[in-house]
């Protein structure tokens, strides 16, 4: 099976984990966590309110779902285009330094 790779972002297109956690707090975003499910269980889960799980190799089927489907496979509502902001976490890759 062929891994895809997570795309590179730009530094404006990254959270600072200080104000990520803030933003949480006030309910300011979505987080998909897009590891697999063995490393969120060895890992946990960043503790939003609004947190769903999809793996890397799912997330354009996921958020291609009507609704009812998104719910039924990922058990919450699927996120809307209201303006909310959606915030992707995912883990780092091994031998990554820490800024």
């Amino acid at each position: 099976m062929h891994q895809l790779d997570p795309p590179k972002l730009r530094p404006d297109q990254q959270e600072s984990i200080e104000n990520l956690k803030i933003r949480i707090a006030n309910d300011d975003v979505i987080v998909i966590d897009v590891r697999n499910p063995d490393e969120v269980a060895r890992s946990g889960k960043i503790d939003a309110k609004r947190w769903i799980n999809i793996p890397f190799p799912e997330v354009e089927s996921a958020l291609a779902k009507t609704p009812e489907d998104f719910k039924a496979k990922y058990t919450v509502g699927k996120p809307s285009n209201n303006g909310q902001e959606i915030v992707f976490h995912c883990g780092r890759v091994e031998g990554e330094q820490r800024q």
